[in-house]
């Protein structure tokens, strides 16, 4: 049989059989086989709307005293101003503290794909108050001549200082990207620590004779204090993460960073580490 007709008859046959096949199958099963299912992606969470919830941790606060300004403008106009000015710089006093923290939040978000922005409202107590009170005196001396005379002004400077951090009230802006149920975020917030505050100072100078240390003039003390109870104005920020435990439960942790305003030339931090737990309406 030539090779040409033997290409051609397998090729009648196998349409023949393919035919058949595809007819049984439909006799058989009632149709061609399904056709395969679309892939359906995974919803995930939705972190819009409003939830509200507390929250608890430990809070670390740090004060620094700005005794240049308190104890140099005891003698503003006395001969002993230039001294006081030198050596109260060495007086700054670092005060810090620890305790636990707790409060409660409320807030809204909004989504955009996968980015989610939101406002909160943040309220915080530090457990009875970051507080501390501390100080120190420094004496110097320098000689000099005066109408002839060897003599030696004597200054000596001390601070106290004193501080309480009772709660915060803050308003956050957040930012996060969604990862289904994980929502890590960053924010930044604008409000004010409730402070109770207070700096004293005193100065006692005089010049004696540099060869005997008879007193020429003084000693002479004054004293000066501030103080005052008020919100200071503070600006935070932080990192946090939020897991949604169920649709409408959410686990918090988070860290906060409170740099506070003036207080009378003094400088103040709070470091918050705290978890929480919301509610999603």
């Amino acid at each position: 049989m030539p090779r040409a007709l033997l290409l051609g008859t397998l090729a009648l046959v196998s349409s023949a059989v393919a035919v058949h096949a595809a007819d049984l199958r439909s006799t058989i099963l009632g149709g061609p086989p399904p056709a395969p299912a679309q892939y359906k992606p995974k919803i995930e969470y939705d972190w819009g709307g409003l939830y509200g919830g507390v929250h608890a941790g430990i809070a670390l606060g740090d004060y620094r005293s700005a005794p240049v300004a308190l104890s140099a403008g005891l003698f503003p106009v006395s001969e002993y101003s230039p001294q006081i000015a030198r050596y109260s710089t060495a007086l700054a006093t670092k005060l810090s503290d620890q305790k636990m923290q707790f409060g409660g939040f409320v807030g809204r978000n909004w989504t955009e794909g996968d980015l989610v922005l939101g406002l909160e409202l943040d309220y915080t107590s530090f457990g009875g108050g970051l507080k501390g009170s501390g100080g120190s005196t420094i004496n110097r001396f320098e000689f000099a001549t005066e109408n002839g005379i060897a003599i030696k002004r004597n200054v000596s400077v001390s601070n106290t200082s004193s501080f309480n951090y009772k709660d915060a009230l803050l308003l956050k802006a957040r930012f996060g990207q969604a990862f289904d149920r994980f929502l890590p975020y960053g924010f930044v917030g604008i409000g004010a620590v409730r402070v109770d505050n207070s700096d004293s100072g005193s100065v006692t100078a005089s010049i004696t004779d540099a060869g005997t240390d008879a007193f020429i003039r003084g000693p002479s003390t004054e004293t000066a204090r501030k103080s005052y109870d008020r919100f200071v104005p503070a600006l935070a920020g932080g990192l946090g993460l939020d897991y949604a435990v169920t649709d409408n439960i959410i686990l918090r942790g988070e860290y906060t960073f409170y740099g506070l305003g003036d207080m009378n030339g003094a400088e103040g931090y709070i470091n918050a580490f705290r978890g929480g737990v919301a509610a999603k309406f």
